[in-house]
């Protein structure tokens, strides 16, 4: 199978790593509260480049070029409160 950014992550050992596969399940994920604003389909390491240049491992990087869902409304909306606690998000434009 191909990915869309294979040509940024076929340098990367294992990645997407060999355990991961396809599956038809219902995911959640927060989004700016402009649904056509191109960041909410971009991976972070898309978005911002820059990112890939802080020290970190290969999974990590691997990781960065994935877009996040999450199994749960409540899991989801778990990880929003951690980040808005933690001052990550500095504004309130997600959904």
């Amino acid at each position: 199978m191909r990915h869309k950014y294979q040509e940024l992550i076929e340098e990367l050992p294992n990645c997407p790593p060999t355990t991961c596969s396809t599956r038809d399940i219902t995911a959640f994920r927060f989004v700016f509260l402009d649904l056509v604003d191109i960041k909410n389909y971009l991976p972070p390491y898309i978005i911002n480049p820059d990112r890939r240049n802080s020290p970190t491992d290969d999974a990590r990087i691997c990781d960065g070029y994935g877009l996040s869902f999450f199994n749960s409304l409540e899991h989801s909306t778990a990880f929003y409160k951690q980040l808005r606690l933690s001052n990550y998000l500095k504004t309130q434009e997600f959904m």
